[in-house]
């Protein structure tokens, strides 16, 4: 189902059916607006921000 429509053929018979045809290529190769529920978590990428989470960790334990 999905392919046939990938594959359907079409005409542009005026100016008005372009621009549409090229401002609905242009916002398809937008990137989208995404909005997260919850905070994105940072990236650890030395020894030190590893063991220093690992300490806060600790800590914080009952």
């Amino acid at each position: 189902m999905a392919t046939s429509s990938i594959f359907a053929d079409f005409t542009i018979k005026d100016k008005e059916t372009a621009e549409r045809f090229v401002d609905a290529l242009v916002e398809s190769f937008e990137e989208p607006e995404v909005e997260f529920s919850m905070p994105r978590a940072k990236q650890l990428r030395t020894p030190e921000e590893i063991r220093e989470l690992m300490m806060k960790r600790k800590n914080n334990l009952p």
